[in-house]
């Protein structure tokens, strides 16, 4: 993960408004499910709703089975932040049988964006719960004096089949920044009818101009079968310059 002082003091100086890459995964089904939910707080960086996919590989192929686990956090403080979200998978018994954490997002003061990682369990495990903790990377973050100054992800869609492990989101990123910016982090997140987090993936756009609109497709996806909606969170990330 690339320091991010550098990156994020020069970035934030632009102004403009708008909202805020998985591995390739063996094929196999999906199933998918809730964790924990913490209420926001005015002044702090929280996670709220949590939940999972589940990808199970060939049992054949001696490969592990692969989570998508994701929480969605909100920034309410005054600073664009870099944070780190950790992960761990428990199954019924309580028992951890997975960790895997993420600090590729920058958060502007004020969003709210689905964070996730791809975290490997045992073939065949059950999933019982999934915990996030969320927290501020040390790096210095920066006030944030331009909170418009920020990436809009429209046209996204599901596209494709859970089922033939060919399932990917697409979509656009709009930069409403005055400069060009690179290695653009895009979360993706998907949710069944009851608009709970099944799953998602993630994708980096190399280099966006200002005003542009660049296309995107989800590097990798996992999915609890075929989602109601999906969404996509383009952000700031550690290598953005």
């Amino acid at each position: 993960m690339p320091v991010v002082g550098v990156a994020l003091a020069a970035l934030i100086g632009g102004c403009g408004s708008g909202s805020g890459g998985a591995a390739s995964l063996p094929p196999g089904q999906a199933e998918g499910g809730a964790g924990s939910t913490v209420a926001a707080s005015s002044g702090k960086l929280v996670s709220g709703e949590t939940g999972f996919g589940v990808s199970r590989s060939d049992a054949s192929m001696g490969l592990p089975d692969y989570v998508w686990a994701a929480t969605m956090v909100t920034n309410g403080t005054p600073m664009v932040t870099p944070l780190t979200a950790s992960f761990a998978v428990y199954d019924p018994a309580g028992s951890v049988i997975g960790q895997s954490s993420t600090s590729a997002p920058i958060m502007r003061t004020g969003t709210r964006m689905v964070v996730g990682t791809q975290v490997e369990v045992p073939a065949g495990a059950q999933i019982g719960r999934v915990v996030a903790t969320v927290s501020p990377l040390e790096n210095p973050a920066e006030k944030d004096t331009h909170p418009n100054s920020t990436f809009a992800a429209v046209g996204v869609h599901f596209q494709g089949s859970v089922a033939g492990g060919s399932a990917r989101v697409l979509g656009e990123v709009v930069s409403h920044y005055q400069q060009p910016v690179h290695q653009v982090y895009v979360s993706i997140a998907c949710f069944n009818a009851a608009g709970a987090i099944i799953g998602g993936g993630e994708h980096y756009v190399d280099a966006i101009g200002p005003g542009q609109t660049v296309g995107f497709a989800s590097d990798g996806l996992i999915v609890s079968g075929e989602p109601a909606r999906c969404e996509a969170f383009p952000t700031l990330s550690g290598a953005s310059g």
